[in-house]
C-alpha cells in the first residue's frame, strides 16, 4: 500500500498516440513529469485517481501537447492534488478549450512559470476554489502569455506575497476584458517587463493597491 510510482517520461514523444485508457486510480503517483511530452495527437485525457502523493511533480506533464482538447481531474472527494511543480504543465497547448483547475490545492507549490504559456484556445479557465493559493511562489513569468482567447480572468484567489517575477504574464492576452488583480502583493516583485503587453481588448485595470517599492523592470 505503500509503493508509489513515477510514471513520469511514461510516453515521451508518442506522436500518433490519439487515446489513452487506463485508469489510474488504483496507484498512488508520485511523478508525471513529462508523461505526455510531444504526444501532438492526443485528444483528450481524464486523470483518474484516488490516492497521489502530496508534492506530486507535474512539470511539463502535457508540454507541447498541442491537439488535446479535453483534460479532466477526477478524484474521489477525500483526496486532493498537491504538486509541488506545476511550471510548463500545459505549455503550448494551442487546441485546449476548457480547464478546470477548481480542486487544485496549490499551497505547496514552488514553482508555475508558463503555467498556461500558448494555450491559444482557451477561452475559459476555473481557478475559483480558494485552494488555488501560491504562497511559496517566487516567479509567475510568463503564466497567462499567449492566452489569445481568454475574456476574463478572476485572480483574487493568487497569494503572491513572495512573488520577485511577474514578467510577460499577461503579455498577449489580446482578448482579454476583464482582469482582477484585487489581492495581488507585489511588494516583493522586482521585474514586471511586457506584463501587460499585447492586452489590446482590456479597457480598465486597478493597480492602485500595487507595491512597486522593488520593481526594477
Amino acid at each position: 500500500n505503500q509503493t508509489f510510482f513515477d510514471v513520469s517520461n511514461l510516453f515521451y514523444n508518442c506522436y500518433n498516440l490519439t487515446l489513452i485508457n487506463w485508469d489510474l486510480k488504483d496507484y498512488k503517483i508520485s511523478n508525471v513529469n513529462k508523461m505526455f511530452y510531444n504526444c501532438s495527437s492526443l485528444i483528450t485525457f481524464d486523470f483518474n485517481s484516488k490516492e497521489i502523493i502530496e508534492k506530486i511533480n507535474m512539470t511539463k506533464m502535457f508540454y507541447n501537447s498541442i491537439n488535446i482538447r479535453n483534460i479532466t481531474f477526477s478524484y474521489s472527494s477525500s483526496v486532493k492534488i498537491i504538486p509541488n511543480d506545476i511550471s510548463y504543465m500545459f505549455y503550448n497547448c494551442q487546441n485546449l478549450d476548457v480547464l478546470k483547475l477548481n480542486d487544485f490545492n496549490t499551497h505547496k507549490v514552488l514553482y508555475i512559470n508558463f503555467l498556461f504559456y500558448n494555450c491559444r484556445k482557451l477561452e475559459y479557465l476555473y481557478l475559483d476554489n480558494s485552494n488555488f493559493s501560491n504562497t511559496l511562489i517566487t516567479g509567475m513569468r510568463g503564466v497567462f502569455q499567449n492566452c489569445e482567447s481568454l475574456i476574463s480572468l478572476d485572480l483574487t484567489n493568487f497569494y503572491t506575497s513572495n512573488v520577485e517575477i511577474m514578467w510577460d504574464m499577461f503579455n498577449g492576452c489580446k482578448s482579454l476584458q476583464n482582469l482582477n488583480l484585487s489581492n495581488f502583493d507585489t511588494s516583493k516583485v522586482t521585474d514586471m517587463h511586457s506584463m501587460f503587453e499585447g492586452c489590446s481588448n482590456l479597457t480598465s485595470l486597478n493597480l492602485n493597491h500595487f507595491n512597486t517599492t522593488n520593481v526594477q523592470y
